[in-house]
């Protein structure tokens, strides 16, 4: 997935689960892994 689409799709939804440590956006493995699951059951 490219950035833009990241950011387009679902970044600023608040239930994605990322943290800003300096510049850098960081995402937790597992729990990125479950939003991204149920983020594409909603899609379909």
């Amino acid at each position: 997935m490219s950035w833009n689409f990241i950011q387009e799709q679902f970044f600023f939804d608040p239930r994605f689960p990322k943290s800003k440590i300096g510049s850098k956006w960081y995402f937790p493995a597992r729990e990125t892994r479950k939003f991204l699951e149920m983020w594409l059951d909603e899609q379909k």
